[in-house]
C-alpha cells in the first residue's frame, strides 16, 4: 500500500492518474470509525499489487486531531499488507510525521548532494539516532545526482560531512521524469538508468542485495 500524506494535494495519486477519495482526513479525526470496511472504501487499487490511500482536502484543513486516527490506520495497514510505503513530505503535519517515524521499520531519508542539504540531513539523522527504536533502520538516499552543472558534493564528501553512509544515489533524468509525470506513467516502465536504479532499490527494500555500480575501469577491462 502507498499512503500519501500530502493531504491537501494528493500528489502521488495525481502523478499516477489514480482516483482520489476525500474521506481520509475525516476518518483520521475520528479513529472509532476506522475499520477494514471503511479502509476498503478509501483504498484505490492501482494494478493488481498496489493500493493507494490519498486525500485532496481543503488547503486550510486543520490536522491537529488526526494523530490518533493515523495510529489506528497504520495498524490496520500493517495487518493487511506486506509493505506499506508512507510518503511524508516537508509539508506534512509534524504530529503525523512523528507518528509515522515511530511506526516505521525503515526510514528512508531523501536528500540531494548539495551544501544546503548537508545541515538538514545531519539534523534528521541526529533526530533518528536519538529517538529511533532498537530495530528501526535508516537509509539515506541521495536524489537527482548531476541535476546541476556544477557545485554538487561528491558522494564520499557528503558521507563525511553527515557522518553517515549514503545507501544509494539516484541519477537525475529531467526528461524521463517530466514525460512520466505528464503522462501519469510510473518511471519504472521506461527504459532508463533512473528506472533501473529504482527497481534495484525496490528489490533491496524487499530483501535482495543491492547491485553495485561498475567502475569505468572495470567496464574498460570487460569491453576490451
Amino acid at each position: 500500500s502507498l499512503v500519501d500524506f500530502n493531504l491537501t494535494a494528493a500528489s502521488l495519486a495525481h502523478a499516477l492518474d489514480a482516483p482520489i477519495n476525500g474521506g481520509l482526513v475525516d476518518i483520521l479525526k475520528d479513529p472509532k470509525r476506522i475499520d477494514q470496511t471503511v479502509l476498503d472504501k478509501l483504498l484505490i487499487p492501482y494494478g493488481s499489487r498496489l493500493d493507494i490511500l490519498s486525500s485532496e482536502a481543503d488547503a486550510l484543513t486543520p490536522y491537529s486531531h488526526c494523530a490518533p486516527g493515523l495510529k489506528a490506520l497504520l495498524e490496520l495497514l500493517a495487518q493487511r499488507y506486506n509493505y506499506t510505503l508512507v510518503d511524508c513530505s516537508h509539508g506534512a503535519p509534524a504530529a503525523l510525521k512523528e507518528l509515522v517515524f515511530k511506526f516505521s521499520d525503515t526510514v528512508i531519508l531523501v536528500c540531494d548532494l548539495t551544501f544546503s542539504s548537508v545541515r538538514e540531513t545531519s539534523r534528521l539523522i541526529q533526530h533518528f539516532k536519538e529517538n529511533a527504536g532498537v530495530e528501526q533502520k535508516l537509509m539515506v538516499v541521495a536524489n537527482k545526482e548531476n541535476q546541476y552543472s556544477s557545485g554538487e558534493i561528491s558522494k564520499s564528501d557528503f558521507e563525511n560531512a553527515i557522518n553517515y553512509p549514503v545507501t544509494l544515489v539516484m541519477p537525475f533524468d529531467g526528461k524521463v521524469t517530466l514525460e512520466c509525470l505528464n503522462s501519469a506513467q510510473p518511471v519504472v516502465k521506461v527504459n532508463s538508468p533512473l528506472a533501473t536504479t529504482l527497481k534495484d532499490f525496490s528489490a533491496y527494500l524487499a530483501g535482495k542485495p543491492l547491485k553495485q555500480k561498475e567502475t569505468s575501469f572495470l567496464k574498460n577491462i570487460f569491453s576490451a
